[in-house]
């Protein structure tokens, strides 16, 4: 008797699971999804609300800045010659930014708590993806470190200015 097995690994368990995996398996895919899913809210807010620092800091930090991050985590392994990012420290980026930008939002919409809040949550996903970044840039070879130096000097620079933006106090 021949009997079929299923896919033993956890993440592709069921519809919903392949579904995820498929979405999420590598850095760039999860990146994206989370700037699609929250670019509409945030051009919806700032059409409504019009145009408001926080708003503009989390339109950069969030929908723009986020698929840079992933591309950087997704590309410098390849010129690192290192394994891929793991599952849980890129994921770990992504999901605080997807909580972040969804305090944000509801921190803009209702105007019940501060908007900080969220931008504080989303300046520890930005830590959290770049300290991956700056391990990674150690291991890449001499001909592709300009690029790497560039990209992650880059993504950590615009770190700094959601820092300086969080920290300061408003007007």
């Amino acid at each position: 008797m021949c009997m079929a097995i299923g896919p033993l690994s956890i993440p592709q368990r069921g519809p919903a699971g392949r579904l995820w995996w498929r979405l999420a398996r590598t850095p760039l895919r999860l990146s994206v999804l989370v700037a699609t899913l929250h670019t509409p809210a945030l051009i919806t807010l700032a059409w409504h609300i019009g145009a408001m620092p926080e708003l503009a800091a989390a339109l950069i930090a969030g929908p723009v800045g986020l698929p840079l991050l992933g591309l950087a985590m997704q590309r410098l392994p390849d010129w690192a010659g290192r394994s891929p990012v793991h599952y849980a420290r890129y994921a770990a980026s992504f999901l605080t930014a997807l909580l972040a930008l969804s305090l944000l939002e509801a921190a803009l919409y209702t105007a019940t708590l501060p908007a900080r809040y969220g931008l504080a949550l989303l300046l520890l996903a930005w830590l959290i993806g770049l300290r991956s970044l700056w391990t990674l840039r150690g291991w890449v070879a001499a001909p592709r470190r300009r690029a790497a130096d560039a990209f992650t000097l880059g993504l950590s620079a615009l770190a700094a200015g959601l820092t300086l933006f969080v920290l300061l106090p408003a007007g």
